[in-house]
């Protein structure tokens, strides 16, 4: 089995976690219980991060979100639907003439 990468949570990543714990969370989901379990001194694998990345996008509307948060969401994200209508809004919000490999990095690390 492979082994797991879990690391600290960065500066950047316990800045969206205080964003996104400001949201209202319907009674008892698991969402809820992730965010609100999450303080200073987590750590987060990279499935934990794919599944902040999933609950900031999905409550995206109960709090301002800047580039750098849909570029977190997007690299996250990137292999299913959301990465890619993620895509689509962002090239939308910033025009046809901003290529879109300068939003993102395209490809696995």
């Amino acid at each position: 089995m492979p082994k797991t990468n879990v690391a600290p949570a960065t500066e950047y990543e316990l800045s969206l976690i205080r964003k996104v714990q400001r949201a209202t969370f319907p009674v008892g989901s698991a969402h809820k219980r992730f965010i609100h379990t999450l303080g200073s001194k987590s750590k987060l694998s990279d499935k934990g991060r794919k599944y902040l990345a999933f609950i900031a996008y999905r409550y995206r509307r109960q709090y301002k979100l800047s580039f750098e948060d849909y570029d977190y969401i997007g690299k996250w994200n990137y292999e299913n639907t959301i990465g890619r209508n993620l895509k689509k809004k962002i090239k939308t919000a910033l025009g046809p003439a901003t290529p879109i490999s300068h939003i993102f990095v395209v490809g696995k690390e």
